[in-house]
């Protein structure tokens, strides 16, 4: 019997290593090749919602010049972020700021209240949040009792407060306890609140927690308040703790029109984010009758609705124009005299 040779015992165990290494070169270039075919398409869906975004943008603003605007319409628009589908694909909702607390002119008992109604029961914590958005606006570097200013920034290494008007409803993440909030919370608020001039709310629009926080309702009985609300029709003010007492100033901030600044949200296909703009009617210029006021991009927490099922976003003036405005609290004062 011829001996067995000791390199045959050395050579499988050899080629056993071998082929190990080749399979797991192979899965190693499969999956680099996964991750490069997952970006490319990650940047292919990037590009396409960017154009989706540019485009529907161009659309909105158009609109936004070109249609008649009362209660809660915009031609044949809803302004109560219901969703249209564009030309472009991509789903588009407009909101009046009328709808919303305007945080630029806001007295610190609106804020608190809001706070409230979205939520927070922790009141010491409310007052804590309060105080640092309102020694974040204000001129002065005096600090609030339950308030922030430069040295409370600096010790948790943030930017010094602006000491000036919020530019955007993001920025409220760049402050002290603010930034702390959970982040569903935050993005709520920020969903409630705008930064333009308008103090006023529009009636046809407002929203439950806002009417909440102005009218200093409890968020239940704001929320029965809204959903008792017809479509197309004002809501019913003559109740409200704030007008109860036949107070002019009270009641001059319920109006019955759009206000001149339009939030527009564009969430295009294929992307888990949407893009925020604000415009404001700017009536100064038949070229640039609509100006942006700012535009940022948040990722998207719901699923886009089926777009199947959407109407396309109006594009047509109505069949005829809307009857003339004659106040902002409603069409109720007589029209001009037809005879000398």
């Amino acid at each position: 019997m011829k001996p067995r040779s000791a390199s045959g015992g050395f050579v499988l165990p050899v080629t056993v290593a071998i082929l190990a290494l080749i399979s797991v070169g192979i899965m190693m270039m499969a999956h680099r090749s996964d991750e490069l075919r997952r970006l490319v398409l990650t940047i292919e869906a990037d590009r396409v919602a960017t154009r989706q975004v540019a485009e529907a943008s161009a659309e909105a603003l158009f609109l936004s010049s070109a249609l008649y605007r009362r209660g809660d319409s915009m031609g044949a628009i809803k302004l109560d972020g219901r969703p249209y589908l564009s030309r472009s694909g991509a789903v588009v909702r407009y909101t009046d700021t009328g709808a919303l607390l305007g945080l630029r002119r806001a007295p610190r008992q609106d804020v608190y209240q809001l706070l409230v109604a979205l939520g927070l029961t922790d009141h010491s914590q409310i007052d804590r949040l309060t105080d640092v958005l309102l020694d974040y606006v204000d001129k002065d570097d005096l600090e609030r009792l339950n308030g922030a200013e430069a040295p409370d920034y600096l010790a948790a290494k943030l930017p010094p407060p602006r000491n000036d008007r919020l530019l955007t409803p993001t920025e409220l993440r760049r402050l002290v306890g603010w930034r702390d909030l959970p982040q569903d919370f935050l993005e709520r608020f920020i969903a409630h609140v705008h930064t333009g001039p308008v103090r006023s709310v529009n009636r046809y629009t407002v929203q439950a927690p806002v009417l909440s926080a102005i009218a200093g309702l409890e968020a239940s009985v704001a929320d029965e308040l809204v959903k008792a609300r017809a479509p197309g029709a004002p809501l019913n003010t003559d109740a409200l703790p704030t007008n109860v007492e036949a107070s002019f100033l009270a009641a001059g901030r319920y109006i019955t029109v759009p206000s001149n600044e339009l939030l527009v949200t564009i969430c295009p296909s294929r992307v888990d984010w949407c893009q925020h703009l604000s415009a404001s009617s700017t009536a100064e210029s038949a070229f640039t009758p609509w100006h942006v006021n700012y535009s940022y991009r948040l990722p998207r927490r719901q699923p886009l609705p089926e777009t199947s099922q959407l109407p396309p976003l109006p594009d047509q003036l109505p069949d005829t124009p809307p009857p003339p405005l004659w106040s902002p609290f409603g069409n109720t004062l007589p029209g001009p005299s037809s005879t000398p």
